[in-house]
């Protein structure tokens, strides 16, 4: 089950996701440079399927709500192993990323996939 909370204006940036509800239910938009963000918004909280849809691997979950995943990347050349931990605390996720078994990220809160996606970019991997 997903859940979702309404983001601060803040937030909003170029290419940012979110879900405007009209007349037919909820739809998913994309910000553009100056969004309109009127009427009732909401943006999904970071899943399991949002760290899946990036190229990771579900490899074990407990009851306490701690999933790992591990990806390789650049396989061919220099092969690194991501080892990423989320874990669920309270409202949102944290993340903890280790590449070669050296921590990188540690328990940092990541709210949604915006937000993920832009830890992602900013790692030197």
């Amino acid at each position: 089950m997903n859940k979702y909370y309404t983001p601060h204006i803040d937030e909003f940036h170029d290419g940012f996701v979110y879900e405007r509800f009209i007349e037919s239910g909820w739809e998913e938009r994309k910000a553009t440079f100056l969004p309109e963000v009127s009427g009732d918004i909401r943006v999904r909280i970071l899943s399991v399927d949002d760290v899946l849809s990036k190229g990771f691997n579900l490899i074990a979950e407990s009851v306490n709500k701690v999933y790992i995943f591990r990806k390789v990347t650049d396989s061919i050349t220099n092969p690194k192993v991501l080892e990423l931990q989320m874990t669920f605390s309270g409202e949102f996720p944290l993340i903890t990323i280790t590449v070669e078994e050296q921590v990188i990220v540690s328990s940092i809160l990541i709210q949604n996939i915006n937000e993920f996606e832009f830890l992602l970019s900013r790692l030197i991997i």
